[in-house]
């Protein structure tokens, strides 16, 4: 957000802001390898969230305990030797966000 301040020049209300906008271009290139890095970070917590929403479905709809939810969600998407790290894992982002 700095950068997006330090390019505005001047601001008033019912008027058009003084914005520097080759700098907030050069700025813009300048972090575009970002782009890549949020883009994965938002597909991981899309994931989490799924996950901790498939297992809350199986506890109240299928009357799994927590146990069995996560374990049934990892047979259905990964190795069973990543199974319950990646899922309590990813369960745990989930809850965080």
């Amino acid at each position: 957000m700095s950068d997006l301040a330090e390019v505005i020049i001047a601001t008033g209300a019912n008027q058009d802001h003084d914005v520097d906008f080759r700098e907030a271009e050069r700025r813009a290139l300048a972090n575009r390898d970002l782009l890549v890095a949020v883009g994965d970070y938002d597909e991981h917590c899309e994931r989490a969230r799924s996950a901790a929403a498939k297992v809350e479905y199986s506890m109240k709809w299928d009357r799994y305990t927590r146990q069995e939810a996560v374990e049934r969600l990892a047979a259905e998407n990964i190795s069973p030797e990543d199974a319950l790290r990646h899922v309590f894992g990813s369960l745990q982002r989930g809850s965080d966000l």
